[in-house]
């Protein structure tokens, strides 16, 4: 019965011995998968914050970009809104003049605007009011043609309408100031901003 026991106790040790080497192998297999995972969890990391670090990037440049058009669009609008009170006050102070350079002025444009016929001046009710003395010879000495000027008002801010026969000439500066609109800014622009 030893013999049983001893082969027993022989396979009994074999079983053992193989059981322990395929524990140790599964413990070297385990390290070694649980390595391989570690080093390709930190690839995968470094992959994943270069990724995010692009992105944030890319982000911040668009930030930067649209901040940066805003601002220029915000720069263009208040140059606009700027030049529009220039050309507005440019308006109003001409309307404004003391009465000799104010008919100055209606002198010069008269003689620029007028044809080589006979016409009619058209003044507003508040320049009619406020003709100086030997206006009319004056207009007569500087336009081509012959100018009367009209004892009926018309409806404009300043300046004049001069009618021949069925043509009008209008000369306000409200007219004036919307011909000239683009060129009066575009001297503005470059007087206020080079």
């Amino acid at each position: 019965m030893n013999g049983l026991i001893n082969i027993q106790e022989k396979i009994i040790s074999d079983a053992k011995a193989k059981a322990d080497e395929i524990i140790s192998q599964a413990q070297n297999d385990a390290g070694e998968i649980l390595e391989q995972a570690r080093i390709q969890s930190e690839a995968d990391c470094r992959e994943l914050i270069g990724d995010s670090e692009k992105r944030a990037l890319a982000i911040e440049r668009s930030a930067e970009s649209a901040a940066h058009l805003r601002g220029k669009n915000l720069l263009l609008k208040t140059k606009g809104e700027l030049m529009n009170q220039v050309i507005e006050q440019a308006h109003e102070s001409i309307l404004a003049l003391p009465d000799k350079e104010y008919f100055d002025i209606i002198c010069k444009m008269a003689a620029k605007y007028s044809h080589d016929s006979e016409g009619q001046m058209l003044l507003n009710k508040k320049d009619l009011s406020r003709l100086p003395a030997g206006f009319e010879a004056k207009i007569a000495k500087a336009v081509r043609g012959t100018l009367k000027i009209s004892d009926k008002p018309c409806d404009i801010d300043g300046g004049f309408i001069l009618t021949y026969g069925g043509i009008e000439e209008n000369c306000s500066f409200d007219a004036l100031f919307k011909a000239k609109y683009d060129k009066i800014r575009d001297i503005i622009s470059t007087v206020l901003f080079g």
